[in-house]
């Protein structure tokens, strides 16, 4: 599921569990997952998230963020949409 939205946006090394490439993951609950946003209070987490992974980093765990600090900004690669 991820590994092909990687490769269409030219982003090297992620979009798959394995060596040398960057963990991000996230362990849910598929059966407990809900949208707990609402227009008068949109800025809400998910419920049914147990725990996200971003660059081997725990960054959200028990139901709130981590001072991990391991995301970054992914950029747009021209060389993903040369013809």
């Amino acid at each position: 599921m991820t590994s092909i939205s990687a490769e269409t946006f030219g982003i090297k090394e992620r979009g798959r569990v394995t060596e040398g490439f960057h963990a991000d993951l996230v362990l849910f609950n598929p059966e407990t997952v809900t949208d707990t946003a609402t227009y008068d209070d949109p800025k809400q987490y998910p419920g049914g998230i147990e725990l996200v992974i971003v660059n081997g980093k725990v960054a959200f765990r028990e139901g709130a963020c981590t001072d991990a600090s391991a995301g970054q900004a992914l950029r747009y690669r021209r060389e993903a949409y040369a013809e």
